[in-house]
């Protein structure tokens, strides 16, 4: 009988191990996660940045303003129908559309580290149940056997 409850007990340390082990792993993950939700709230933080600066410097794209004394004629005209068309809606573009999705798919990897976490946080919960209930196991395996 002591061989096997010798055998019980070195099953149920081997298994509040294991958990153990899980436990620890998981928390290194969260804290991975943890590090990239950080990096990707400062990038998108100065990409926000940046966004406001391209919004303030969009009337730039129209200067210098050209006067019939400054430049004039068939090239100054197609030049500044460019400046006002293409140029300017391309800015904005860059900045009102393509910084928006990128700032956008931040937020969303952002939202699925934070899921991930939470989801990891209640695999660690489930761990420390079963780690919990090894515990109470090898207790009362130990008051058995008449071990102490």
């Amino acid at each position: 009988k002591k061989v096997v409850i010798f055998m019980s007990l070195s099953y149920v340390n081997s298994q509040i191990q294991y958990y153990n082990h899980l436990i620890s792993l998981t928390n290194v993950s969260i804290g991975n996660k943890e590090e990239k939700i950080q990096r990707l709230k400062n990038v998108k933080s100065e990409l926000l940045d940046i966004k406001g600066e391209f919004s303030n410097y969009e009337r730039r794209t129209k200067e210098p303003e050209f006067t019939s004394t400054t430049w004039h004629g068939k090239l100054a005209t197609e030049f500044h129908s460019f400046r006002l068309g293409d140029l300017v809606s391309n800015y904005r573009y860059l900045y009102q559309n393509q910084l928006s999705d990128i700032v956008s798919k931040i937020e969303t990897k952002i939202n699925d580290l934070n899921q991930q976490i939470q989801n990891l946080k209640e695999d660690i919960n489930k761990y420390e149940n079963r780690r919990s209930d090894l515990y109470n196991l090898r207790t009362k395996l130990k008051n058995e056997g008449g071990m102490n």
